[in-house]
């Protein structure tokens, strides 16, 4: 699922309109998909089934799923060891609960065996349609490469770039606010980066 599936929302954040620059655009947003998929660490944000997912014991009450937010859980076994030989079936309230916005399992009457790949289960994780934060930053990233591409073609050098105004009076500034390595706006950086795959 790309951030951006509307490529007329993302002309009327430009402010502009047509389609001589479909394709252009088409290639920036792959760009800036892959960008942010990077710096959240290869989060899958659409919602995804993970059938007999296997992930590590912590040896903690609480355990942490690798995608959130979490609209199903089920069929949650425990073992000592990767083996599984002797997993235990858990049932939801009696011997787990979970936080469907963070991801969190709670061991209700003990912990969460440490191991590796010890503990499976069958969630679902992610978002029916992209959260609006983050099609505001990879919108925003989109404009600051597509604003900056069409005034390099125009003649300007890379030292000459400066702010532009977009739709609505907002404006992208091509030597401020800009994130050293990702090369895209700190802004837009810090909201992908809160989206982060954990483990």
């Amino acid at each position: 699922m790309s951030l951006i599936s509307s490529t007329t929302r993302l002309k009327r954040y430009i402010g502009i309109s047509g389609t001589d620059d479909d394709s252009l655009l088409a290639e920036l947003i792959a760009e800036i998909d892959a960008k942010a998929k990077l710096i959240m660490g290869g989060r899958i944000v659409e919602s995804t089934v993970y059938a007999n997912a296997r992930i590590d014991g912590s040896g903690r009450d609480e355990l942490l799923l690798p995608q959130f937010p979490v609209t199903a859980l089920s069929d949650v076994r425990m073992a000592n060891d990767y083996a599984f030989a002797d997993a235990t079936v858990l049932v939801e309230d009696d011997d787990y609960t979970y936080d469907p916005d963070s991801g969190i399992i709670t061991h209700l009457s003990g912990v969460w065996s440490e191991g590796v790949r010890n503990v499976r289960l069958t969630f679902t994780a992610g978002y029916a349609t992209v959260p609006d934060d983050l099609i505001e930053a990879a919108s925003h990233c989109v404009a600051d490469r597509y604003t900056r591409a069409k005034q390099l073609a125009s003649g300007q050098s890379q030292a000459e770039l400066v702010s532009e105004s977009l739709s609505g009076g907002r404006s992208e500034s091509h030597r401020s606010d800009m994130d050293p390595q990702w090369n895209i706006p700190a802004t837009a950086v810090a909201v992908f980066k809160q989206y982060r795959k954990r483990g």
